[in-house]
């Protein structure tokens, strides 16, 4: 609208061209400015991100491992699975468990022929002293009879 016309031109004033291609120079400086500073964000957040992932898989790493040693137990300097564990404790308390029944079953039927043996001495016992007193009685009648026979025969 401030130019002056030249023939068929369009004539602009030297001092505004330059302070247009100044103000465009000034733009694309602050435009280059911006996609550097975005170009370094980018490259930022790149890097960021390879770090997190890198601690991602460092975590990961991590975690199996807990749950593999979470699942083990150290027992006799051995690592076991807790499954296999339990299988064995349970197995070898139920055999133990199996053997104390085992043997109290044993120990009661042994003590039941102890006392039957006992009882059967006690009787036993019993009879042998009434047989003992019965021969002890006849013996006595015999050497009566005996003595009395021989002061008979002795008058």
């Amino acid at each position: 609208k401030k130019s002056s016309n030249y023939q068929a031109y369009k004539v602009i004033k030297r001092t505004w061209f330059l302070q247009l291609k100044n103000h465009v120079e000034d733009s694309l400086l602050q435009k280059q400015k911006i996609i550097t500073q975005a170009n370094n964000q980018i490259l930022a957040d790149k890097k960021e991100k390879q770090d997190l992932q890198t601690q991602i898989d460092s975590l990961k790493n991590e975690l199996t491992k807990i749950d593999t040693s979470k699942n083990q137990i150290s027992f006799l300097g051995s690592t076991i699975e807790k499954d296999t564990f339990r299988l064995i404790f349970g197995a070898s308390l139920l055999v133990l468990l199996g053997l104390l029944i085992f043997f109290i079953l044993k120990f009661y039927k042994s003590n039941i022929i102890t006392q039957d043996a006992l009882q059967k001495y006690n009787e036993l016992e019993e009879e042998y002293n009434k047989f003992r007193a019965t021969s002890l009685e006849r013996e006595q009648a015999l050497n009566r009879k005996l003595l009395d026979e021989i002061n008979n025969n002795n008058n």
